[in-house]
């Protein structure tokens, strides 16, 4: 076995004992250190939606949502755009925090599509994100998309 096989087979092994040990803090309720071994894990590359979905579990339980915890939701999102939860987690920040981007608007967008019952509270928001971006199209489509609905 060549050096390289034997250094992949060890990064191999790191990675699952890091998802491992992550999992596992997370099923006993150990957040912090879930968070930690989830975390690292993302650091050294991993890519696996799994991983994502894990550690952004962890940072909800630890109801943690700086910046940090914030990134991984939206790689979360990225990767699972199904996660219902994920999409409501996200636009209940971006909301509070009146973010008006093309993020913003994907997550408000998203998280309706998601859950439609947030419409009273996400419609107007997108409206006017639509309206101050002057994207009258965006407006259009969005509406005639929830007349159909």
């Amino acid at each position: 076995m060549s050096g390289q096989q034997e250094q992949l087979q060890a990064e191999d092994m790191v990675f699952e004992l890091l998802s491992e040990l992550g999992n596992l803090y997370l099923e006993i309720g150990n957040y912090d250190k879930a968070v930690e071994k989830l975390k690292k894990l993302v650091d050294l590359g991993e890519t696996e939606p799994k991983a994502y979905q894990n550690l952004s579990k962890a940072y909800l339980l630890k109801k943690q949502f700086d910046n940090e915890a914030m990134k991984i939701f939206e790689k979360t999102l990225e990767i699972d755009p199904q996660n219902a939860l994920i999409a409501r987690v996200l636009s209940q920040a971006y909301l509070k925090d009146q973010r008006d981007d093309e993020q913003a608007f994907f997550v408000y967008q998203k998280s309706l599509q998601l859950e439609p019952n947030q419409l009273d509270e996400l419609y107007p928001k997108i409206v006017a994100l639509a309206l101050q971006k002057q994207n009258h199209q965006r407006i259009i489509d969005f509406i005639n998309q929830y007349n159909h609905d």
